[in-house]
C-alpha cells in the first residue's frame, strides 16, 4: 500500500509539472501573439494593430494593415520634392499625411481645392467607409480613393523604407 502511495504521488507531481509547463509555452505562444515577416520585417500582432521595430526612427510603430494586405502599389508615393499638396474635403484626414511626410522633410500643404496643374504632387483623398484602396494618377495629381489607413499604413511604409 506504501508503494502504491507513492506511486500515486509521484504521478501526481508529473502530472502537475507538465500541466504547468505546458501552461506556460501555452500562455508565451499562444494567444493573440502572431508573429509575421514581410519583406525581411518582422511585424507582431499586439492588441488588433501590428507592430514593427523601425531602425530609421529607433521605435517600434503601429499599422492597421501588413504591406502585403495593402491592395495598392506603394510605388506612387515615390516622393523626389520637398512639398506635397494635401486635398481633401475632410482636412483632418490630411493631417495624418502632413506628419508623415515630415519624416522624409517634406512639407505637406493642404490646398482649398483640387488642383492638378500646379508645380508638385498633390494628394487627392477621399477615405470612404471601405476596405479597398485604389490609387489613380492624372497629371501631378494622385488620387487615393476608399481606406484611408491603407494610405497612411502604405506612406509611413514608403517613407520609412520597409517598402
Amino acid at each position: 500500500m506504501k508503494n502504491r502511495d507513492r506511486t500515486n504521488k509521484i504521478w501526481f507531481g508529473i502530472i502537475i509539472i507538465f500541466l504547468m509547463v505546458s501552461s506556460t509555452i501555452g500562455f508565451i505562444y499562444g494567444g493573440d501573439s502572431e508573429v509575421k515577416k514581410v519583406n525581411g520585417q518582422k511585424f507582431y500582432k499586439d492588441g488588433g494593430m501590428w507592430k514593427t521595430y523601425i531602425d530609421s526612427v529607433e521605435s517600434y510603430w503601429d499599422f492597421t494593415y501588413l504591406p502585403n494586405e495593402l491592395g495598392y502599389d506603394t510605388s506612387i508615393f515615390d516622393i523626389n520634392s520637398n512639398k506635397i499638396y494635401l486635398y481633401s474635403e475632410d482636412n483632418k484626414t490630411t493631417d495624418k499625411f502632413k506628419f508623415i511626410l515630415l519624416y522624409k522633410n517634406i512639407k505637406g500643404e493642404v490646398a482649398l481645392e483640387e488642383n492638378c496643374n500646379l508645380d508638385s504632387t498633390m494628394f487627392v483623398i477621399n477615405s470612404e467607409l471601405t476596405n479597398e484602396a485604389t490609387v489613380t494618377k492624372k497629371d501631378n495629381c494622385i488620387y487615393l480613393n476608399g481606406n484611408l489607413n491603407k494610405f497612411v499604413d502604405g506612406l509611413t511604409y514608403k517613407v520609412f523604407g520597409v517598402l
